[in-house]
């Protein structure tokens, strides 16, 4: 979310380093919120705060800047947000066969 507050970049900054070390020597990569994620059912795409793919992710295409079988989505909530992600993306999310 391009201009989140303090307390959003610190949660997402936090939980992204206790991700790391889980990662580490494991066939997973996350990403931070530059990737983006296509929930395919609806075509829509979200660029959720943390991702994570692992071993056979597939992506939209050549360029590796969509992914399409993310393993862990992680969405920081905000007031201005919240009944989105808790409704219709989460929705979205919940067709994803490889979550």
């Amino acid at each position: 979310m391009s201009g989140a507050s303090l307390q959003h970049n610190q949660i997402t900054f936090n939980v992204g380093g206790l991700l790391y070390t889980q990662l580490r020597n494991r066939p997973c990569q996350g990403f931070s919120n530059d990737m983006r994620v296509n929930t395919a059912s609806e075509n829509v795409y979200t660029y959720p705060d943390i991702v994570v793919a692992c071993e056979g992710a597939e992506y939209e295409d050549a360029e590796l800047d969509t992914l399409l079988e993310p393993t862990l989505i992680i969405d920081v909530l905000s007031n201005s947000t919240e009944k989105y992600d808790r409704g219709k993306k989460a929705a979205y999310y919940q067709q994803i066969a490889s979550l």
